[in-house]
Order: structure tokens, then C-alpha cells, then sequence
């Protein structure tokens, strides 16, 4: 997966530079004598969710020269530009196309190249700005320093005994490498890459390791001696639980008091909503829940179509949704205007993990869309609240999809906030994103429960 998105990435660049044309340009006043002059490296990306760096960004260079000429330098295919920027932004002209990124001190940034989700960070080579660790994602940032087991379980979940529990350290880096060790032997250094919240090495087929993110920690699956077995590691101490499974595993205490009282707390009710301050819900459970569960209302958009489905570029319609959460899985249905719930354009199940944001990312996991196929597959949606084209505005989620048969092929864009919420901020913004009916159909009846289809008079 990750040769192939590098591949997209110079096949991008080299071919398409001069499509990806600002679709905003710049109207501020503008100077190539800014002190941005020199030789600026790629230090951090991501495309489709996956992380970019090392050796996935060498050889993208731009090289800016005074008088606001230069080159960009891809793969050792080099191309004339000229190049502008004021105290906010940088416009990159290459054979009269631009591309205009977000540049702060000693760096810029170039978002959702070639309309294909790829985000690239360029920084100015031998300044502080070309630390890649100042880049990574948060879910990057969890994972450094040292990660030690605490218990170890067989694929069944039962305790392992004939592994100390303590075996397994971890120790990740910035740079994308991690060095681990195991039953006191050290075992190499890898490169290591997150999707979601599931992280596995890379470039080996000797070592077989991955782990899974949770709120505390981790969850490593490691294969040893044809034993498949779950560590669950921890930075610094681990909770005085996993420390009990450590001691029970290691020493071979057997059973003692200190289970018994943790077992009795664990069967205790849920909190109450004096000590949550939400109380029960019917929508879900877990911690994305109170985001996620529930009614949803926006639109949804066709994009990039091609063959039969170009001309239904820039259509919209206005969408429904019921997304339940149930503590880390969940599922998601969307009917639109010409639709209803009984038939509805999209179901799809999913997956909640840690993202940008208290809220969480939603991950497909299978489904349909304006389809009977199963063509809604694994990670094909990663939604970040905190990490979107709508992420200024208060509890708006998008989803970005991509549709194909023999008819032809399209993007498509969803775009939506919870049931009985206005969009009035939105509105402050950009009227372009508001949902088609809002004003004349969904502000009279807001405040009702969502119907299960659409009737306009």
C-alpha cells in the first residue's frame, strides 16, 4: 500500500502539476522578496489517511530563487516556476496553472493535490522547520517513546503462561523507526506506519508484529515460535490492573484478592447522569458515542465523474443519516431527497477510533453505495471531525468516497451535522455549503424528529 501511494504521489507531480490549479487563487498583495528564498525539502504528507515520510517523500524539492523564479524537482524531473507569496500564503506558477499553499515560518503546506486527498509539507532544508516530529499526526505522537507489555494472552484471550508478561518493549521514534525486544533479546529496528488506529511494520516479511490503539494503550500482536499472542503494553506504570495480570503471569502467584475486588467494581451500574452529566442514552454506547449516535442531516455531491457520469458533475442532494455507535463499532445508513430510509442510497458499517479530536475518526468497514455491491470497503472512509475541508464548523462531519461501475466513475462528497442543528455559522462563511432545502424546508421542521423521507409540496 505504501509503494503504491508513493508511486500516485510522483505520477501526480511529474503528470498533473499543472492541473492542480487553485480553485481560490489570491488577492492579497504579493512579493518574492520575503526571505523565503533557498531549498526546501518534503518533510511530512498523507494521502488516503496513511502517513507520508522518509523515503516516501525523497526527491520532492522546490527551489526557490530570488526574483521569484525557481524549480520544483520531482523524482529528477525538473520544471521552471515562478513563485509569490505575502505573510500567509505562497503561489507556486507553472506554465500559467498555480497551486497556492499555507506557508508559515521556514515551511509551507499544499492541501488535497490533484483533488486526490494528498496533503504535502515542504520546509526549508537546515532550519528547525525541517524536524519531521513537528508534523505527525496525533495518533503518531501517541506512539512515541517507550512502549513495555504488561500481560500477554493466547489467541483464545487466555493469560499465556510460558511468556513473562513483561517480555515485549517497544521503543518509537519520530523518524517513523521503532526497535523492539523481546524475552530480553534485542530483535532490529523497522519502520513502522499507522492507519487509523492499527500500526504494523513495514518492508519485513521476517517479523511479524502489529498493534492495535486503544485510550491507555496498546495491544501488540506478535507471533512467536507459530504461537500467535496479544501483549497489551503501556508507557511509564501500567494501571494497577494489568500490573495484578503481570504478577499473576510472571510469578505465578495464582489467583488473589486484588481480581476479586476489581471484578466486583467492573459489574457495578454504569454512572449515573448527576455523575456524567449525560445519563443514559438509546442511541449508543462508548466514548464516541455522544458525538457520532443519532440523526444526521446535510447533502451529499458528485465530483470528477467520468464516461456517463461526467455530466452529472457538481449535482447535489440534499441527505439523511442514522449513524449508531456501539462502543467501537457502529453503522451508518444515508437516504436522500428522492429517497427514504426503506431505500436508502448508502449502508455501510464502521468503526470508531482516536483521531484528531475528543470525537474521534469513522472508518468503513464494509457496505453499499447506489449500489447492491459490497463496494464500500475497509478504511475506504476515514472521517475525522478534526482533520476536514469543514473542520471550523461546530459538529459537521465529511465524507469522501469514490464510486465505480461499468458506466463509469465519480467522487463523492457528504457533508453533514447532527439533526436540529442549525447551520447559520456555515451560512457566515459560505451559503455554498448550506443543504439545497434548508431554508425553505428543514428550518420549519428542525426542531421534530427527522422523517424517514423527504416531502416537498
Amino acid at each position: 500500500m505504501r509503494k503504491l501511494i508513493s508511486l500516485c504521489l510522483v505520477l501526480c507531480f511529474v503528470f498533473s502539476l499543472t492541473a492542480c490549479a487553485s480553485k481560490t487563487g489570491s488577492d492579497a498583495t504579493v512579493s518574492a522578496d520575503t526571505g523565503m528564498e533557498g531549498k526546501y525539502i518534503a518533510v511530512a504528507g498523507d494521502m488516503l489517511g496513511i502517513s507520508l515520510f522518509g523515503e516516501d517523500l525523497e526527491g520532492f524539492v522546490f527551489e526557490l530563487s530570488r526574483g521569484g523564479k525557481g524549480q520544483v524537482i520531482v523524482d529528477g524531473e525538473a520544471e521552471s516556476i515562478k513563485w509569490e507569496s505575502d505573510d500567509t500564503t505562497i503561489t507556486v506558477t507553472v506554465e500559467g496553472e498555480t497551486l497556492v499553499g499555507t506557508r508559515g515560518k521556514d515551511f509551507f503546506t499544499l492541501e488535497n493535490l490533484k483533488d486526490m486527498g494528498i496533503n504535502l509539507t515542504f520546509a526549508k532544508e537546515g532550519t528547525d522547520a525541517a524536524n519531521p516530529e513537528l508534523y505527525l499526526p496525533e495518533a503518531d505522537k501517541f506512539m512515541l517513546g517507550t512502549w513495555r507489555s504488561a500481560e500477554v494472552n493466547d489467541i483464545l484471550g487466555d493469560p499465556y503462561d510460558e511468556v513473562a508478561a513483561d517480555a515485549l518493549s517497544l521503543v518509537f521514534s519520530g523518524d517513523h523507526k521503532v526497535s523492539f525486544s523481546f524475552d530480553g533479546k534485542d530483535m532490529g529496528t523497522y519502520d513502522w506506519s499507522l492507519l487509523g488506529d492499527w500500526g504494523s511494520l513495514d518492508n519485513t516479511d521476517v517479523i511479524d508484529l502489529s498493534w492495535d490503539i486503544f485510550e491507555d494503550h496498546i495491544e501488540v500482536d506478535y507471533t512467536v515460535d507459530d504461537e500467535y499472542l496479544v501483549f497489551k503494553c503501556y508507557q511509564g506504570e501500567p494501571p494497577k490492573s494489568a500490573a495484578a495480570s503481570s504478577d499473576d503471569q510472571s510469578e505465578q502467584k495464582g489467583s488473589t484478592g486484588i481480581s476479586g475486588s476489581l471484578g466486583s467494581e467492573a459489574s457495578e451500574p454504569e454512572d449515573t447522569e448527576e455523575e456524567n452529566g449525560r445519563g443514559p442514552t438509546e442511541k449508543g454506547s462508548g466514548i464516541y458515542s455522544d458525538f457520532w449516535s443519532g440523526d444526521w442531516y446535510g447533502w451529499w455531491m458528485i465530483d470528477d465523474g467520468s464516461d456517463e457520469y461526467e455530466s452529472y458533475d457538481g449535482i447535489w442532494f440534499d441527505a439523511f443519516a442514522c449513524i449508531e455507535v456501539n462502543e467501537d463499532e457502529g453503522s451508518f445508513i444515508m437516504w436522500d431527497e428522492d429517497t427514504s430510509k426503506d431505500l436508502y442510497v448508502s449502508s455501510v458499517s464502521v468503526s470508531f477510533h482516536p483521531g484528531t479530536t475528543d470525537a474521534g475518526c469513522m472508518m468503513s468497514e464494509s457496505g453499499q453505495f447506489l449500489s447492491e455491491d459490497l463496494n464500500v470497503l475497509h478504511a475506504d472512509w476515514i472521517s475525522d471531525p478534526g482533520a476536514s475541508d469543514v473542520s471550523e464548523y461546530e459538529h459537521m462531519i465529511e465524507i469522501d468516497g469514490y464510486y465505480e461501475d461499468d458506466k463509469g466513475s465519480f467522487r463523492y462528497y457528504i457533508y453533514l451535522r447532527p439533526w436540529g442543528m442549525d447551520w447559520e455559522d456555515v451560512r457566515e462563511v459560505d451559503e455554498s455549503l448550506l443543504p439545497g432545502y434548508y431554508d425553505s424546508w428543514y428550518v420549519d421542521i428542525m426542531d421534530l424528529p427527522m422523517p424517514e423521507s423527504m416531502e416537498i409540496e
